[in-house]
């Protein structure tokens, strides 16, 4: 693909928009034929060739126009409208589910203006604007940062905005009135040093190299992002400016947009009670979830993956299961993820961390994944923040507290359970209504001890007019009791349990 070529097709693509605008502006499936794809051939991706483009690709809720191709996978998703349509809205819903999806890239276009973001960059979505041209403008301009989307170099990893090079004039562009060449430049050009002129000759791969050779030199001139390991300029630090690695000191505390605060001690709260504020403040709702990335649900009506397979740690906030089980930077990208969804600024989610010279790592307590004590002046953990685990001998419980402050002894994981249903069935929460309550394919709670295959509980207990299946490991235990809890609309937060020393 010499430059020549595409510079050519850019003009040609102009004089269309001249043309046919009026055409255009009424057909999406005009400006793809007439703007689009031939744009896509161009750079490299045969759009009738499978194996490099595949159309109407799924995306999230509905489907994206072309996924690009990087050995067999999607690098980048482009989403089409009719000539001189407003791409903001379609950005911003198509980075979220490439986000979701694993995709690092999203482009967007009317066939005219395009758009390309960097989704997984952890900063606004304004900031996640990578390259962005316009084919009306410069010709020579639009060719190099068009070339982001060349397929070569998109399968280098090298999706980037260029520097505006100097263009060497074609011969009759060279009038009278200009006896030397003008060159074209940008303002932010203007300040770079001097750069070697690119001929229209000159192939694509060697402009490539000059590019990629420009681009190094300012990576390495470039601030790094904001570390979590002390020497923050400012005390609060907004989700998306935090560059976070595995091992990182977690913050101690976070600040809401409303700026309620609560603690956190460990980078998995920072998710949970991200989504506990977004729930508390009536922001997320059944029509927000299942939200995954990649093919992992964050957050679900029930602690089940897309496989079938059961979350690993599963947190309940209200109706959401919450998986925890990610490491400290995916605990941030995950929150940013359901802010986003749920229409709010990650950017007002801001954390606080302790003076640097703190430990690298918070110890909580042996059965909470939050880190979370001392919730009434003693050492009470909220049931639904508790992290039980099969084979699990660290701890075990001493006794449990209901909303009305009740507290009765409670030695096994199981008496939990037994317990919370017996609280709900005395203060009339639990009836006949409720029932069955199930869990996959078994019971929890029925009005007759069998299961829906017809066998019966192995385990059975009789509570007023339920029978309760006891036959369930320590995490299985306390799941189930939170599961009924909600069930019966009550707050298994306000259920807490204190340990055996």
């Amino acid at each position: 693909m010499p430059l020549e070529s595409l510079l050519e097709l850019v003009e040609t693509l102009q004089k269309r928009i001249d043309e046919h605008g009026a055409a255009l502006r009424q057909s999406e499936a005009l400006t793809r034929a007439a703007l689009i794809d031939p744009l896509l051939r161009e750079l490299g991706w045969d759009t009738a060739n499978p194996a490099l483009v595949i159309p109407e690709y799924s995306l999230g809720k509905g489907k994206a126009d072309y996924a690009l191709l990087k050995d067999g996978k999607p690098a980048i998703v482009v989403e089409a409208k009719k000539l001189d349509t407003s791409l903001g809205d379609a950005a911003s819903q198509g980075i979220g589910y490439c986000i979701e999806d694993g995709i690092a890239y999203f482009a967007v276009t009317d066939g005219r203006q395009w758009q390309i973001y960097e989704t997984h960059k952890m900063a606004p979505i304004t900031e996640k604007l990578t390259v962005q041209f316009d084919i009306a403008q410069s010709p020579p301009l639009t060719c190099l940062k068009a070339m982001a989307l060349w397929r070569p170099s998109v399968a280098a990893g090298s999706v980037n905005a260029a520097q505006a090079p100097v263009v060497q004039p074609r011969p009759e562009e060279q009038q009278a009135e200009h006896p030397e060449p003008v060159p074209v430049y940008s303002p932010a050009a203007a300040e770079q040093p001097a750069q070697p002129r690119i001929s229209e000759r000159q192939s694509a791969s060697e402009s490539m190299a000059m590019l990629r050779s420009q681009k190094e030199q300012s990576n390495a001139s470039q601030a790094v992002p904001v570390s979590t390991n002390g020497g923050h300029d400012e005390e609060w630090i907004p989700l998306p400016n935090l560059n976070v690695r595995r091992g990182d000191t977690a913050p101690i505390e976070i600040e809401f947009p409303d700026g309620s605060r609560t603690q956190t001690g460990r980078w998995n709260r920072v998710l949970v009670e991200s989504i506990r504020w977004l729930a508390n403040s009536n922001f997320i709702n059944g029509n927000h979830y299942p939200i995954r990335y990649g093919s992992r649900y964050i957050l679900s009506d029930s602690p089940i993956h897309p496989n079938g397979s059961e979350f690993k740690y599963s947190i309940f906030v209200g109706p959401f299961a919450i998986e925890t089980n990610y490491s400290a930077p995916d605990c941030v990208r995950n929150a940013i993820i359901i802010t986003r969804r749920t229409g709010q600024n990650p950017a007002q989610f801001k954390v606080r961390f302790a003076d640097e010279h703190a430990s690298p790592r918070v110890p909580a307590p042996a059965s909470s994944t939050l880190g979370s004590t001392n919730y009434d002046g003693t050492d009470w953990t909220p049931m639904s923040d508790l992290d039980i685990r099969r084979g699990d001998r660290r701890s075990s419980p001493a006794e449990i507290q209901f909303p009305d402050n009740k507290r009765v002894q409670a030695r096994r994981w199981s008496h939990v359970m037994r317990e919370v249903i017996r609280w709900l069935v005395d203060n009339d929460y639990l009836d006949q209504s409720h029932c069955p309550i199930q869990y996959a394919s078994r019971y929890i709670i029925a009005d007759s001890p069998s299961h829906p295959t017809g066998k019966g509980f192995t385990q059975a207990i009789s509570i007023g007019e339920f029978y309760v299946e006891m036959n369930y490991q320590p995490p299985d235990c306390i799941r189930n009791a939170i599961i009924i809890t909600q069930r019966a609309g009550q707050d298994p937060t306000q259920f807490k349990v204190r340990l055996s020393p």
